[in-house]
């Protein structure tokens, strides 16, 4: 049985921490949105576009999409959950960012749905 799209999410963000050092005191230090722009760019290349946009806030060598478009979910959910966990600890509303993150596991679920369908 799959993992459901809140599970992947899940465990691509404590990957960002346990193997990449993504922090919360690391997330913390990005106050200006980056986190949240990142995991547009991650979302949007799953949906449209080859190459990070004029939106990535980091360097082109950060830039490291998959071909597995539920990868790159995987990759924008885990981003905004980091951005909500960042706004909740500075008592910044985050409602937005875990709609975010719901809306990606819903995503994740039916590409994952339509694969089975197709075996």
């Amino acid at each position: 049985m799959n993992k459901t799209g809140q599970q992947i999410i899940a465990e691509e963000r404590e990957a960002q921490i346990s193997q990449k050092g993504w922090t919360p005191q690391h997330d913390d230090s990005h106050k200006n949105g980056e986190i949240a722009r990142a995991a547009f760019c991650y979302f949007s290349h799953t949906a449209q576009s080859p190459g990070p946009n004029s939106r990535w806030p980091w360097g082109a060598g950060s830039w490291k999409p998959s071909s597995d478009p539920i990868k790159n979910l995987a990759k924008a959910g885990a981003l905004y959950l980091a951005e909500a966990e960042r706004l909740d600890r500075a008592s910044l509303p985050s409602e937005d960012m875990r709609k975010s993150v719901a809306d990606i596991a819903a995503e994740i679920d039916f590409l994952q749905e339509l694969a089975s369908e197709e075996d």
